[in-house]
């Protein structure tokens, strides 16, 4: 009998394992999820700042003509 709680053992301390290997790729993936949302918050407040000049320019320009 106590060949096969070994076994179980060893199965579980496995799957332990590999579950605590998943909550660690977890962390790292929402970790990068919230860097590239943060990246994209950048770039899209970057491009709405080119477009606001870019539509202050065109309006001015109007302005001067």
């Amino acid at each position: 009998g106590s060949h096969m709680t070994k076994q179980h053992q060893t199965r579980l301390d496995i799957i332990s394992e590999d579950i605590s290997e998943l909550q660690k790729n977890q962390t790292t993936t929402m970790a990068k999820i919230a860097q590239y949302k943060r990246k994209l918050m950048d770039l899209s407040h970057r491009t709405l700042q080119v477009l606001i000049k870019q539509e202050i320019q065109r309006k001015s320009g109007y302005a001067i003509q």
